[in-house]
């Protein structure tokens, strides 16, 4: 209530409160089944964690766009913290009071049980659908390409949700998979494509250090 009001001490309850309470939002069944609620104080943690906080601060302000592209999709090779930048934007997001409920939701849960392409594009208009009935939400979507199907409708049903006002920031798993999307003009215009390199070997130094100074075992 304290968040709705714009109240200055939000955060600071928040931070004295039970974390369960975000997390035992209700989601509809097509969204529990393949996602979760984004818990606010999991997404600062990961803001504070990643050294991509101006990239960060970008995808949030992207993903609210009133125009296209309002949407967001990361390319990175494994390493490259796609899915921990993806977080840190849910944190900017909260902050700045641009989303009421952030879900991440994963590509492979979406598509998983599909034997046929139109079983996948199904499965993904029902899970996007569902997302659409609520306002004020943010989709954080884990491999992306692992719920399209490759065939046109997939790709349409993901434009139209964009146009209805579905708006995500999400992760594709590979090369091939961006190349789906980045071949459809339609879809293209809808999204900015974002690559991310592998981290600088002084930054891995850090993060190295973090974890060995962090660790409960002596680490040389």
């Amino acid at each position: 209530v304290l968040g709705r009001l714009g109240s200055p001490i939000t955060d600071q309850i928040r931070a004295v409160l039970p974390q369960a309470s975000d997390e035992a939002s209700e989601l509809d069944p097509a969204l529990e089944a393949v996602g979760q609620v984004v818990n606010p104080e999991k997404a600062h943690e990961a803001y504070n964690k990643t050294f991509r906080k101006d990239l960060a601060d970008q995808l949030a302000v992207t993903v609210t766009r009133p125009d296209s592209p309002s949407s967001v999709i990361l390319l990175g090779q494994p390493g490259a913290g796609r899915d921990l930048v993806m977080l840190a934007a849910a944190h900017r997001l909260f902050e700045d009071r641009r989303a009421e409920q952030i879900i991440r939701i994963s590509g492979a849960a979406i598509a998983a049980g599909s034997i046929f392409p139109a079983e996948k594009d199904a499965a993904l208009l029902n899970t996007l659908c569902a997302a659409r009935q609520r306002s004020g939400v943010i989709l954080l979507i884990g491999d992306i390409d692992a719920a399209l199907s490759g065939t046109d409708v997939g790709l349409s049903v993901l434009c139209d949700a964009i146009d209805m006002g579905v708006r995500f920031i999400a992760t594709v798993r590979s090369e091939r998979g961006m190349a789906q999307i980045a071949t459809d003009d339609a879809l293209a215009r809808r999204v900015v494509a974002v690559s991310l390199p592998e981290p600088p070997r002084r930054v891995v130094a850090k993060l190295l250090e973090d974890i060995a100074r962090n660790s409960p075992c002596k680490i040389t």
